[in-house]
C-alpha cells in the first residue's frame, strides 16, 4: 500500500471533537480533540480520551465534520486522570453513520482480518490520524467543520511513560518534519489530536495495521506521545455496556 492511501484511509477513520462557542450572533466550534467511531459486537461508540469529555455539560459537544450531534440520552464513560484517560460514548447505528459521513469510516473491530485490540503491546511503529488544533483552520461556514487531518508517527519507546494502561512512542515533531519520518505529513502541534485512534505496524509492513488505542498527551521534553492502550477502551466498552443495561 503507497503512502498517500495509507494516510487517506487512516484519516477517513478520524473525527473532530468540538463544542459550539457562542460569539457575537452565531455560533463558533472550538476543538476540543478528535474522536473515532468503533463497531463491537454489533454495537457503536465513539471513543475518544477521557479529558475530551470531560467538560461541564456532555451534551454539547459536536463530532464530526457536518453534523452537530446532541449525545443527550447517550451513556457515557470516562476517566481522566494519572492512570487512565479514555472516554467512550454509547451510540446508535444512525447515528454513528450521521457522524461518520462525508467519507469517514467507522473502524469494525468484528472484522478481526483489519482490526485487533492490542494486549502487551511492547514494539512496533505507532501510527496515528487526528485534527492538530490551529485557528487558521477553524473554519465554520455553511455549518461546515473544515479542518485538515494529519498523520504522525514513530516506534515504540522504552520510557516510564509505559505502564499497564499507557504505552509512549517516539516523537519529536522539530527532528521528524526535518527527516519527513516514513514519508508521513506532520502536524505543527499534536495539540487537538487527544481522543486520535491509533493503529501499530508490528510487522513493518504497511499493509498490516491494528487498532492499538487513543493519543492523549505529548511530552515534548521526553519527546514522547502517550497513547492509552486498546484493552482499556475494551474495557469502557464492557463498562458502558453494563451501564446502558442498567440504566
Amino acid at each position: 500500500m503507497d503512502q498517500i492511501s495509507k494516510n487517506a484511509i487512516l484519516c477517513n477513520h478520524t473525527i473532530p471533537a468540538y463544542h459550539p462557542v457562542l460569539k457575537g450572533d452565531q455560533f463558533v466550534p472550538e476543538q476540543t480533540g478528535s474522536a473515532s467511531v468503533l463497531k463491537f459486537q454489533n454495537q457503536y461508540y465513539i471513543v475518544t480520551a477521557g479529558h475530551v469529555l470531560d467538560v461541564e455539560d456532555i451534551n454539547h459537544l459536536s463530532f464530526g465534520e457536518i453534523n452537530e450531534s446532541q449525545l443527550h440520552g447517550c451513556v457515557v464513560n470516562f476517566q481522566n486522570d494519572e492512570t487512565i484517560d479514555a472516554g467512550v460514548v454509547k451510540i446508535t447505528e444512525t447515528l454513528a453513520k450521521q457522524i461518520t459521513i462525508d467519507g469517514k469510516a467507522i473502524i469494525d473491530l468484528d472484522n478481526k482480518s483489519q482490526y485487533l485490540p492490542m494486549y502487551d503491546l511492547k514494539s512496533g511503529l505507532i501510527t496515528l490520524a487526528g485534527y492538530p488544533g490551529s485557528q487558521q483552520k477553524l473554519k465554520y461556514e455553511e455549518k461546515k467543520l473544515k479542518v485538515v487531518c494529519k498523520i504522525i508517527a514513530g516506534p515504540i519507546q522504552s520510557s516510564a511513560l509505559n505502564t499497564k494502561t499507557k504505552v509512549a512512542f517516539q516523537y519529536d515533531r522539530n527532528n521528524l518534519v526535518k527527516q519527513g519520518f516514513n514519508q508521513l505529513v506532520m502536524g505543527p502541534l499534536p495539540n487537538g489530536m487527544s481522543g486520535s485512534p491509533v493503529w501499530v505496524d508490528i510487522t513493518n509492513s504497511s499493509d498490516i495495521m491494528m487498532y492499538a488505542g487513543i493519543a492523549i498527551e505529548y511530552y515534548p521534553y521526553e519527546g514522547s506521545l502517550v497513547v492509552t492502550r486498546s484493552e482499556v477502551v475494551m474495557q469502557f466498552i464492557h463498562e458502558v455496556e453494563n451501564k446502558a443495561q442498567t440504566k
